[in-house]
């Protein structure tokens, strides 16, 4: 079975549990991804950025953000902009096209205060015991208040480890 037969089925899955609004929305997210990502990037990237979706690209958008968000006011006040959206797409379109992973999401309502509530996330291809999840926005917010490099490819171990634990038990089946 190949990455994206992978990438299906676990999406399938995921659509059995989900609510009706979070299956719309992850409907309406994944259908529009490269007019959203063509777009976002014509509009928000500096001319020779290296948009090819490879790890390496993670450094240069790091880049970009940080150039945009001087401290965490200034991150928080842009929430919900065309340009973070943009952003959140290409670092989740990136680890998907590089890793065995896919995006989520979960509507548990307006009221429910969680984490991972109605932002999209990526989650490991792997059985829910192994699952881990990336909240892209998250990791933003981590970058601009501590403003170290590197911490978008670094983030990547958690869906890495999650695909490794996996692997592991599977092997130690046999």
């Amino acid at each position: 079975m190949n990455n994206a037969e992978i990438e299906e089925r676990y999406l399938r899955e995921d659509r059995q549990s989900m609510t009706e609004p979070a299956r719309q929305w992850l409907d309406r997210w994944l259908a529009d991804m490269d007019d959203r990502l063509e777009s976002w990037k014509v509009r928000y990237l500096p001319e020779g950025f290296r948009y090819d979706f490879s790890m390496e690209s993670l450094d240069l958008l790091e880049e970009v953000i940080l150039r945009r968000y001087q401290d965490e006011s200034d991150f928080e006040a842009d929430s919900g902009s065309e340009f973070l959206e943009g952003a959140v797409r290409y670092y989740g379109e990136t680890l998907r096209k590089r890793l065995s992973c896919r995006w989520g999401y979960q509507d548990m309502g307006p009221d429910v205060s969680n984490p991972f509530n109605r932002v999209p996330q990526i989650r490991s291809n792997t059985r829910d015991e192994y699952m881990d999840v990336i909240v892209p926005l998250h990791v933003f917010d981590y970058l601009v208040a501590e403003r170290q490099p590197g911490v978008l490819q670094k983030m990547s171990g958690v869906i890495t480890r999650a695909l490794h634990n996996a692997e592991l038990d599977v092997d130690n089946l046999g």
